[in-house]
């Protein structure tokens, strides 16, 4: 008898045995009415591949006791009250809406970056009050540090890379969960961890002229909370910068410290357009905040820039026009969109096939030094976001699939390309702060290189480039697009320029593949606006091919790994909202915890022989719908391509 998994494993793939032994800490309450007179169990430990007919297995053990009771889990991470993780109703459709007109999408979005800008205006007159406070302890020889993991991680880096770029001597750090590496593949386990926070915090040999500002939009994140009284216990002047005005206890813990109170930063923005992306509004807000933060500390520090061009009012002003010209080409952002899709649904493309059969369905982003930084942030981002696959490591991830999106650095080695996106040298010091087990530059040589990156037909290659007034055309990226073109790719360019639409055209006279133009960009001396606009730019496009491709259910990410308990709790909060949409019944999260923990293990298994075996949320809510089995459910997922509206 053949697996039921045994049609989506091509026969080069080997065979695939299940030995799975739970260990609970407790029974789970019974499943709702609908499911009572289940004929079989819908526990995927029920489900065995010993039958395959294929040679060599794997053994998977879970056990229940390595995670938190559900008590436990439910007390430190159910985050539904969290701005962050509560719905927009203003986006509630947005999914339904992108599907009818591309452009009526894409403003839904764009409206929700708007409001950013009302936040720093209000918010702002208390950064103008900490100021002289970070100056002074500057002046004493303190450092400006900032700490958080994943998206605001990758923030820190940013920030402390925007400071230094306009004064070298300006003594600013970015530190991100994980180490470097992180800032490139998600480390999503550290946000739990707050001994790897307070071990960061100390490898920095802080001392009390020193300031630290934590990042973390939800303000849940354990990594920040070992982070910071790792620091006050230093003596440093600790700021906590968060979105949401429900936080847990142990964040509450370091803002009621006896000694040396670690001072919150509170700005709640509400929920973000897609429920729980942080990397949206949240992470712009943080960004324009803390960079006119960084922007006055600068004046005070004696470097050299003109405050009227940092001014609220002038960089609100240049925000604001940066939004309506967006909006402003919305069509060409929505042509984007189009052709990454093509590039995806097409038949010989890898997006939905269990592992890489052939070397077509993939999106190549080529940057410079200007908009490297932002592009790789984008694609990032992409993979624990949606749930598409990671960048490999050169070192030993070529089992894993290939992932659906890769940006390459275009000018440089890859030391150069290092230096573009972290701002500084990489700190080396472990496994994953060694910059030679990811390769950036389009001309680094080994496994995972640009050379070898599938290019041609049923594939996209996007260069984006920034172009202020006197800069010369990076002809280096024209002609990776003139050779991706060549071999019969899809190409475009993204131009975000202080030009206008004409003498940007002027300046392509020759080069035919298609360019969207964002012109007429005012940018800032921080680098802000023009950061602000790529992302916008970058965010749309992303967003909007993620959610025709089935990985968003309204304004929900649906596809989500739940590879740490914030994320177990997302994924609950998924399943149980899209039932009772539908059912009108609401599931107990006490019966959905095991179920999603035992899935994602199943799922880890497959991951790590590069098996596609679709999101976790929807696998359990196929198991729940059809009564089944996991390797069941993935056979009927596979025959509606993952669609959930097909799921009946």
């Amino acid at each position: 008898m053949t697996s039921p998994l045994s049609p989506l494993i091509p026969s080069s793939t080997p065979a695939i045995v299940i030995t799975q032994s739970f260990k609970s800490s407790g029974s789970p309450k019974s499943p709702p009415s609908s499911l009572k007179n289940s004929p079989r169990s819908f526990s995927p430990s029920h489900d065995r591949f010993s039958e395959n007919p294929l040679a060599s297995s794997v053994s998977v053990s879970v056990d229940l006791s390595r995670y938190l009771s559900f008590q436990d889990f439910e007390q430190k991470f159910n985050l539904s009250q969290t701005a962050t993780e509560t719905e927009n109703q203003a986006t509630a459709s947005f999914s339904d809406e992108i599907r009818k007109s591309a452009e009526k999408g894409l403003t839904m979005l764009l409206k929700e970056d708007l409001k950013v800008i009302p936040h720093f205006k209000s918010f702002s007159k208390q950064l103008d009050l900490i100021v002289p406070v970070i100056a002074s302890r500057m002046v004493q020889g303190g450092r400006l540090i900032f700490a958080g993991v994943g998206s605001s991680g990758r923030l820190a880096i940013d920030l402390a890379a925007k400071a230094t770029s306009n004064c070298p001597e300006f003594p600013c750090l970015g530190i991100i969960g994980g180490g470097d590496c992180a800032f490139i593949s998600a480390r999503e386990d550290f946000e739990d961890s707050d001994k790897e926070g307070e071990l960061a915090a100390k490898k920095l040999k802080l001392t009390k002229s020193d300031i630290v500002f934590l990042i973390s939009a939800s303000g849940a994140t354990s990594y920040n909370v070992g982070f910071g009284h790792a620091a006050a216990n230093r003596d440093c002047l600790v700021y906590y910068f968060y979105n949401s005005t429900v936080i847990p206890k142990r964040t509450e813990d370091l803002f009621n410290r006896i000694n040396n109170k670690v001072m919150p930063l509170l700005l709640d923005i509400g929920p973000q357009a897609i429920v729980g992306s942080t990397r949206l509004q949240a992470y712009s807000v943080s960004r324009i905040c803390l960079t006119y933060l960084i922007g006055q500390t600068l004046l005070k520090y004696g470097c050299s820039i003109h405050p009227d061009e940092i001014s609220v009012a002038a960089l609100s002003d240049k925000l604001e026009k940066a939004n309506e010209i967006i909006a402003k080409n919305l069509s060409g952002i929505a042509e984007i969109i189009s052709a990454e899709c093509a590039v995806f649904r097409n038949p010989h493309a890898n997006f939905y096939r269990v592992n890489d059969e052939t070397r077509c369905g993939y999106v190549t982003m080529l940057g410079t030094d200007i908009t490297f930084r932002e592009i790789f942030i984008d694609t990032a981002e992409i993979p624990p976001t949606f749930s598409t696959n990671a960048y490999r490591r050169e070192d030993n991830d070529q089992q894993q699939k290939r992932p659906e999106y890769q940006a390459f650095y275009v000018g440089g080695d890859n030391e150069a390309a290092w230096k573009t996106i972290l701002g500084r040298e990489p700190h080396v010091g472990d496994e994953w702060s060694d910059p030679s087990v990811f390769l950036l530059s389009t001309q680094a040589q080994g496994q995972e290189t640009y050379k070898n990156r599938p290019k041609g037909r049923g594939n996209c290659v996007i260069g984006v480039d920034f172009w202020p007034k006197g800069m010369v055309v990076s002809n280096h990226l024209i002609e990776e697009l003139n050779v991706a073109e060549e071999g019969e790719a899809t190409t475009i360019l993204i131009v975000v320029s202080e030009y206008d639409r004409q003498s940007v055209r002027a300046m392509l006279e020759h080069f035919e593949s298609k360019t969207v133009i964002i012109d007429k960009i005012e940018d800032d001396p921080l680098g802000l606006t023009r950061s602000e606009t790529l992302k916008r730019v970058l965010n749309l496009v992303s967003n909007g091919v993620m959610t025709l491709m089935n990985k968003v259910l309204g304004n929900k990410m649906f596809d989500v790994r739940p590879s740490n308990y914030k994320l177990i709790d997302r994924c609950i909060r998924n399943i149980r909202s899209e039932w009772f949409n539908r059912y009108g019944e609401w599931l107990e999260r006490e019966t959905l915890y095991p179920m999603v923990i035992e899935t994602w293990e199943m799922q880890k298994s497959f991951l790590k022989l590069g098996i596609f075996t679709y999101p976790t949320a929807l696998v359990v809510f196929t198991m729940l719908k059809k009564t089944c089995g996991f390797s069941q459910a993935i056979d009927h997922l596979q025959t509606i391509r993952g669609d959930i509206s097909l799921l009946c």
